[in-house]
C-alpha cells in the first residue's frame, strides 16, 4: 500500500544543494499559479536561514518518491546585538520548564490531486536516517523533473488511509515537533483555510488582514496549552 514519507530540510543547506526547488515548485503549483503570480513569488524571506525547516511530504509506492505537499517553519534565533527576550516570547510556564518559542508556519501546499487523501497516524516511524533519492517526474500530477540528493533531512513514513488528509498529516507532524521543542505555532491563514486549521486545534487571534494580490487572511495560533474554548 502507498505510503507518505516526510522529509525535513534545513533552509541554508536545502538552498545550496537544490533540494529546496521541490518546495518552490509545490508553492507555485498550489499557491501562486492559480492566482496568476510568477514563479519568483515562491521565494520567501528567511527561506535560506539555517534555523528554517522545510517539511516535504512524498508519496512512496513501487515507483520513485513523488513530492505531494510541503510547509515551512520560520524559527526565530537570537541575533547579534539582541537579547533572547527580543526574539523569543515567554509564557507563564513552571520555572523548571524552558520558555515557549513562537514559530511561524507558512507556505503550506498540497497538490490538488492529493488533497483529502490520508494516512494512518499509528504507522508513523520517525527516523534519524538521512534521505537520499532521485525524483524524475514526467506527469502533471508530479510537476517536477528534478534529481534530488539531500544529506540534511530526517524522514518518517505513514500509510495512506482515508482517515486524515495529507495536509492534516503535515500539521500532525509539526504538532509533534512543537510539543517536543515547546513551540507555539502561528500562521496567516487564507480565509478559505480557516476551517481546516480549526479542525486541528488552531484558533483565530485578532482581526482579519488583507495581503495584497492574495486576499483576506486570519492570524491563527496553536499550542499545547491553548484553552479549549478557543479551539473552533
Amino acid at each position: 500500500m502507498p505510503e507518505i514519507m516526510f522529509v525535513e530540510l534545513q533552509g541554508d543547506t536545502a538552498m545550496q544543494d537544490g533540494s529546496f526547488d521541490v518546495v518552490r515548485q509545490l508553492r507555485y503549483l498550489v499557491l501562486r499559479e492559480p492566482l496568476g503570480m510568477p514563479f519568483e513569488s515562491t521565494l520567501f524571506d528567511g527561506d535560506d536561514l539555517a534555523s528554517t525547516i522545510h517539511l516535504v511530504s512524498y508519496r512512496v509506492d513501487e515507483s520513485l518518491p513523488e513530492p505531494i505537499g510541503c510547509l515551512s517553519l520560520l524559527i526565530p534565533k537570537p541575533s547579534i546585538g539582541t537579547t533572547l527576550s527580543n526574539e523569543i516570547e515567554l509564557r507563564a510556564v513552571p520555572i523548571h520548564q524552558p520558555p515557549v518559542q513562537r514559530v511561524q508556519l507558512r507556505g503550506m501546499a498540497v497538490l490538488p490531486a492529493y488533497q483529502g487523501l490520508g494516512s494512518s497516524r499509528s504507522s508513523i516511524q520517525d527516523s534519524e536516517k538521512n534521505f537520499s533519492s532521485e525524483i524524475s517526474a514526467t506527469s502533471l500530477r508530479t510537476g517536477f523533473n528534478k534529481t534530488k540528493n539531500t544529506d540534511n533531512g530526517k524522514h518518517g513514513y505513514n500509510e495512506f488511509s482515508p482517515r486524515t488528509g495529507v495536509g492534516g498529516e503535515l500539521l500532525n507532524y509539526v504538532h509533534r515537533m512543537a510539543k517536543t521543542h515547546r513551540w507555539e505555532l502561528w500562521c496567516n491563514a487564507r480565509e478559505s483555510a480557516v476551517s481546516f486549521y480549526a479542525k486541528y486545534g488552531w484558533f483565530v487571534e485578532g482581526k482579519p488582514l488583507d495581503i495584497p494580490k492574495i486576499g483576506p487572511h486570519y492570524k491563527m495560533c496553536w499550542n499545547d496549552w491553548a484553552p479549549s474554548e478557543n479551539t473552533q
